[in-house]
């Protein structure tokens, strides 16, 4: 054969199977190939969830249950620094328990497991009017410096007369569920 032919033939072959490939993409309907975004939801007291992963079927968590949780908490005024984790892959994790609507943690948090279910994920996007009102509100970060770093954000007094503060105290929150216990209730009648 000779090589103008050759090349020619593969010309050829070429722009027959290009021929079939654009009939085909032109004859399938366009398809969305960008992925949908995940929606947060807003509730009415300021707080955005985001359900990363639904838990396993049963009861949802409700003012009463007691709950266990691992988490990780973000600033959202300092680039999404963590300022505190407690994941249950860390070596030295230790879960946060407490009962839902007895105030003893952010009221953010409190809120945020409110109807998730064992092994649900989410993700949380705390208010300052729900989040750290005081330096003993729980979860508090174990080492010094992210604690002081985290209050020295959240109640800078220069900011927050400045206007800032409701930037500088929202917190993001990366929540699992890891147990529940719900008191036994009877039935009403």
């Amino acid at each position: 054969m000779v090589p103008e032919q050759l090349s020619v033939r593969r010309r050829a072959g070429i722009a027959a199977f290009s021929c079939l490939f654009t009939r085909r993409a032109a004859a399938a309907p366009a398809a969305n190939t960008a992925p949908e975004q995940p929606r947060f939801s807003q509730a009415e007291s300021g707080l955005r969830v985001l359900d990363v992963s639904i838990g396993k079927r049963g009861v949802p968590a409700e003012p009463g249950c007691n709950v266990s949780i691992a988490y990780r908490g973000r600033l959202a005024a300092k680039n999404g620094w963590v300022f505190t984790s407690e994941l249950a892959a860390d070596e030295d994790f230790e879960a946060l328990s407490w009962t839902v609507g007895d105030n003893s943690v952010l009221s953010g948090l409190d809120l945020a497991v409110q109807g998730m279910t064992p092994g649900g994920v989410r993700r949380v996007v705390v208010p300052p009017k729900l989040g750290y009102l005081t330096e003993q509100t729980r979860p508090v970060p174990r080492e010094f410096w992210q604690r002081r770093r985290l209050f020295s954000t959240v109640f800078n007094p220069t900011r927050i007369a400045n206007g800032e503060g409701d930037t500088l105290a929202t917190t993001i929150w990366d929540v699992e569920l890891l147990r529940m216990s719900c008191p036994l209730t009877e039935p009403k009648q």
